[in-house]
């Protein structure tokens, strides 16, 4: 009896020592894959910035600087992606303790400054919109986002207390739920927004002015984007709440299944949001090309009645002459 409960034992531990390895493997593949995909986004971003820039001189108007608000956003939250799948990888796969708590720390900064870059993205396409469904409630909402901003930091600055033995963990958990809590209200309330406005534009029976076009696209990609960040986020917090040091196999084995799909998921959000930036462009290219069209008509018709004025005038005379 006592010789297969052994023999049972070594059993488990032999298929947990797989899993153990196998879940180094998938860290350090995510970590190449989200490089090689982030690489393409960042050529793809610089793509969409001189493709506005040649549009913008072409015209012959200011040319724009290529750090604007929405491209630093963009490009910060490719590399704490970039940054938290490396710094995932070596704590995951260090042998050092120091090193694997350094690394820990450094995953969690990334992780924060992703969704810090969140807040100010969610702001910085929100706003028009929001403002122009409700002045009050964009108060409201910049409000809430200044305020689940700052308790991220703090959760970062908490754990690296807690990690240097001057700090509990019971305020760390406690910042951790109100971050939950106020991601899920933000991104609840933006995407109401984004509703009424796409609401209150379906009822208006009249020719759709150009900033309307623009609002519908950040809108309608606005609404798919707070849709995916809910499910990132909630893959997120089910790999959090893995019991790492469990035996049980069939605990380690999600790790294998939530990690690569949390992953994939931020950084199809960036990708979401990169083709809003590029649908945006094509907007603003129709609009280019109504305003030349509309030129051209103005053009034609002054040109018509500049020549019809002088044959009118030709007929009186010869009228007066008779």
């Amino acid at each position: 009896m006592a010789t297969n409960d052994t023999s049972d034992a070594d059993a488990v531990q032999s298929e947990l020592n797989d899993i153990y390895n196998l879940q180094g493997e998938t860290v350090l593949l995510i970590a190449w894959a989200v490089s090689a995909v982030s690489l393409l986004q960042v050529i793809w971003l610089g793509a969409q910035v001189w493709i506005e820039r040649q549009s913008v001189i072409l015209k012959g108007t200011r040319v724009p600087s290529v750090v604007t608000p929405v491209n630093l956003v963009i490009f910060f939250m490719i590399l704490a992606n970039v940054g938290y799948c490396w710094s995932l990888c070596e704590s995951w796969i260090s042998l050092e303790s120091s090193v694997a708590l350094a690394s820990f720390i450094m995953e969690e900064f990334f992780s924060v400054s992703f969704r810090v870059c969140l807040i100010a993205y969610t702001w910085i396409r929100g706003r028009p919109i929001i403002e122009l469904v409700s002045p009050e409630g964009a108060i409201f909402v910049r409000i809430i986002l200044f305020i689940h901003g700052t308790c991220l930091i703090a959760e970062w600055a908490l754990l690296i207390l807690i990690a240097a033995g001057a700090f509990h963990a019971a305020p760390y958990n406690a910042v951790c739920l109100t971050n939950s809590v106020l991601l899920v209200t933000c991104d609840v309330l933006v995407m109401s927004f984004y509703l009424l406005y796409l609401r209150r534009i379906r009822g208006e029976h009249h020719s759709v002015a150009t900033s309307d076009n623009k609002l519908q696209i950040i809108s309608r990609y606005g609404c798919l984007s707070t849709a995916w960040l809910i499910l990132w986020y909630s893959v997120s917090e089910a790999t959090t709440l893995i019991d790492w040091s469990s035996t049980d196999v069939t605990v380690q084995r999600r790790f294998l299944y939530l990690i690569p799909l949390s992953k994939a998921l931020a950084t199809i959000f960036i990708v979401i949001q990169q083709f809003m930036k590029w649908s945006l462009q094509n907007q603003r290219k129709l609009n280019d090309g109504s305003k030349i069209t509309e030129v051209e008509k103005a053009k034609l018709k002054s040109t018509q009645n500049s020549v019809s004025t002088p044959q009118t005038n030709l007929h009186g005379s010869l009228s007066s002459f008779k």
